[in-house]
C-alpha cells in the first residue's frame, strides 16, 4: 500500500532579515518547509514529490518513513541523492528511533528536566 501523507507545513521567518525601517517581508526572507509521513511509496512518485516541492520553493523537506524495512531501498535511493542533500531530512520509524523518543520512560524523564 502506497501512503502519502503531508501532516504539517511551516513557515519560518529570519526576524534579523526583516528591516526595522520597513514593515514589508520580501519572499526570499520565507522559507518553507513541509513534513510527510510515507509508508511504501515507489522511487518514481518519491522522486517527483521531492522534485516538486524543491521546485515550487520548499527550503526544507522532512520525511518520516513509517516501515524503514519497506522502504529501506527508497532510503538508501534519496539520502544518496546528492541533488537532495541541502533540501530532504529524512527519519526511520526503527526500534531504535521509538526506544529514544517514544517510550514512556523518555517522557517522564523529560518532564523532570
Amino acid at each position: 500500500m502506497r501512503c502519502f501523507t503531508c501532516s504539517l507545513i511551516l513557515w519560518t521567518l529570519s526576524v534579523s532579515q526583516v528591516s526595522s525601517h520597513s514593515q514589508s517581508v520580501q519572499s526570499s526572507d520565507i522559507n518553507l518547509a513541509i513534513v510527510s509521513t510515507w509508508r511504501g511509496v515507489d522511487s518514481d512518485s518519491a522522486h517527483s514529490w521531492v522534485r516538486y516541492h524543491i521546485a515550487v520553493g520548499f527550503s526544507r523537506l522532512y520525511i518520516f518513513l513509517d516501515d524503514p524495512e519497506l522502504d529501506k531501498d527508497l532510503y538508501d535511493e534519496l539520502e544518496a541523492n546528492a541533488e537532495y542533500a541541502k533540501f530532504l531530512r529524512i527519519t526511520r520509524n526503527t526500534a531504535e528511533y521509538r526506544d529514544q523518543y517514544w517510550s514512556a520512560e523518555q517522557i517522564r524523564e523529560k518532564k523532570k528536566e
